[in-house]
């Protein structure tokens, strides 16, 4: 089951992706949240986008980054346990042990990323694994916490309401300079 999450979520990530990072580098601050910088580079990391789509990328590693401090800090909720577990679990890079057109498909993004990064794809792909179930175990314990009724039809209506709350609790400690 975790693999197919994490393939969906690699493919999803990929599908983000646009033309060109010219306009930004690396370096350049995207973000400051609850002062706390947020670069460019970290945004690109973890969501493979390009600069036509930043803006957004942007606002929803800022959702991220909110949650995982809300749980670590305001729930008091440690799970570093579960994180490393659901690392453990993903696919290993080259992905040799999962459907071949997937593997094939999860294999150049991450080369695509480890090139961009200048990094092995072997060290790109268990940073990504790393960043990626620490959001995805964060988000699900967030959620759980603040959804009365997870299985519900309304889930993405309850999703949207409680990450726009905390949003609008954190407004002012926001400051985003990616251009729409």
């Amino acid at each position: 089951m975790r693999k197919a999450i994490f393939l969906v979520m690699l493919i999803s990530i990929s599908l983000v992706v646009a033309c060109s990072d010219s306009g930004y580098s690396h370096d350049d601050t995207a973000a400051v949240v609850k002062g706390e910088e947020i670069t460019v580079g970290e945004v690109r990391f973890v969501f493979n986008v390009h600069d036509e789509n930043l803006r957004n990328s942007v606002e929803m590693y800022i959702v991220d980054e909110l949650i995982i401090d809300e749980v670590r800090n305001e729930m008091g909720i440690d799970l570093t346990d579960e994180v490393e577990s659901y690392v453990e679990a993903d696919p290993s890079y080259p992905f040799d042990d999962i459907d071949p057109e997937a593997a094939e498909r999860m294999r150049d993004l991450v080369e695509e990323q480890a090139d961009r990064f200048n990094m092995e794809p072997e060290e790109y792909h268990e940073a990504f694994s790393q960043a990626s179930a620490e959001r995805t175990v964060y988000q699900d314990r967030y959620f759980l916490e603040k959804i009365d009724d997870p299985d519900s039809n309304e889930i993405d209506q309850s999703i949207y309401g409680v990450t726009t709350a905390l949003v609008d609790k954190y407004e002012d400690e926001i400051e985003i300079y990616i251009e729409e």
